[in-house]
């Protein structure tokens, strides 16, 4: 079917420093495509009143996102907007908040006696999720704007910590209460990704850790899954290897705990989805890491089980020039991030600097920097926040000279060298 019309999506800019995903100058070009445009998997591009019809036929529309990129958020925004104007509805479940915890506050923003600008406080957005709120407000806004109700879908990250250490046995009468009636393991093919995503992962840890390797070195890393995708970016997914702890005798292998917690996580979101659901009796946008919605593996995997006559869509990003058919029913184009800086995604956490993501194939990534590092100095010049490396990045490049950072990794000092 072709399709004359095409919905854009506007780049609504953030500050958002060179290190991390700002929407300016982009590593890619397709020549077929603009940042925004949604299309089919037959490469078809989409209207507004496309995207309502297809959403209409639809009771769990899953989102896709690379969290960092800014594209990828205005998208949502976009298509949230797009079928709110032809009169879909739906609430809006969110992997970045826990569910029920911030009820309350989510309620009032929606009313309007909470500004978007408190938003971030009092939803304990920094400790909550990390990445930058900025990168979020368009959705908070649509959302407030077409009266769509927003609610948290993830596991509290306490819980999902203590689950990961202690397994279900382990956990308190209340903290099981808050585990979903169901832990619904994985598909095959998602346990095959997932398990090379973990060995890989697990290798460029322990590349790390060794003392005779520079850190500075070329990590060699195991091949991964061709069926993967996104899945290899996920930042969340990266630091859940590095939470696990080697196993005492008889307790379950690294990587079993890490597939039991990959699944508490897609199972959560899948439950919290489907009693919303079922409460409000309206469809389900679920924007969630793409890691999560891609080829059906994760959330819609659960939601199947959880709800079998629902018909669940897939929106997913794409990057290069054509998306991948099998991953999504719906793509939008969205270039990754621009490579002019280092490929970094930071949080600022009690005036400690954190590395949330690391863009594949960046400096910072083919210098062996990792999600979860501490970023302690960059030359003589301490860090305390995003500002202190962005002048510093400035300085070196002014200077045409290699950034030195000091990093904290697993209580380790060591340095990494972005060029």
């Amino acid at each position: 079917m072709h399709i004359a019309t095409c919905l854009r999506v506007p780049l609504l800019l953030a500050f958002l420093i060179c290190f991390g995903g700002c929407a300016g100058k982009q590593t890619e070009t397709s020549p077929s495509h603009e940042p925004g445009q949604f299309i089919t998997a037959d490469g078809s591009l989409l209207s507004p009143a496309d995207l309502a019809s297809l959403a209409g036929e639809a009771d769990y529309l899953l989102i896709g996102e690379r969290h960092g990129n800014a594209v990828d958020h205005a998208a949502q925004a976009a298509f949230l907007a797009a079928i709110a104007h032809r009169g879909i509805r739906p609430v809006v479940g969110l992997e970045m908040l826990p569910r029920s915890r911030f009820a309350a506050e989510l309620e009032r923003f929606a009313q309007g006696s909470l500004p978007l600008d408190s938003l971030p406080a009092a939803l304990d957005w920094e400790n909550s999720w990390g990445f930058d709120f900025a990168l979020y407000s368009p959705v908070f806004v649509v959302a407030r704007e077409h009266h769509l109700p927003v609610y948290g879908l993830n596991i509290p990250h306490d819980i999902r910590a203590a689950f990961s250490r202690k397994g279900s046995k382990g956990l308190t009468a209340k903290e099981k209460a808050q585990l979903p009636k169901r832990i619904i393991p994985p598909l095959a093919e998602q346990k095959a990704a997932l398990s090379e995503f973990y060995r890989s992962h697990s290798a460029m840890l322990a590349h790390s850790k060794n003392e005779n390797v520079p850190a500075t070195a070329a990590i060699t890393k195991p091949a991964l899954h061709p069926a993967m995708g996104d899945v290899a970016a996920d930042a969340n997914m990266a630091e859940q290897v590095r939470g696990i702890r080697p196993a005492t005798q008889g307790a379950a292998s690294g990587l079993e705990r890490f597939l039991l917690v990959q699944s508490l996580w897609d199972s959560t979101m899948a439950e919290e989805a489907f009693l919303l659901r079922a409460r409000t009796g309206r469809p389900v946008t679920v924007l969630a890491g793409a890691a999560h919605v891609e080829r059906g593996w994760g959330i819609a995997h659960r939601l199947s089980l959880l709800d079998p006559n629902a018909r669940v869509l897939l929106i997913l990003p794409f990057s290069g020039k054509e998306p991948d058919p099998e991953s999504a029913d719906i793509f939008f184009y969205s270039p990754r991030r621009s490579r002019t800086g280092y490929g970094i995604t930071l949080a600022q956490r009690q005036g400690v600097l954190v590395t949330k993501a690391v863009s594949p194939e960046s400096p910072a990534a083919q210098a062996g920097l990792m999600p979860g590092d501490i970023l302690l100095a960059a030359g003589s010049v301490s860090l305390n926040s995003p500002a202190d490396l962005h002048r510093a990045a400035v300085d070196a490049r002014a200077r045409k000279a290699p950034l030195h950072l000091r990093v904290e990794r697993d209580g380790s000092i060591t340095e990494i060298i972005l060029r």
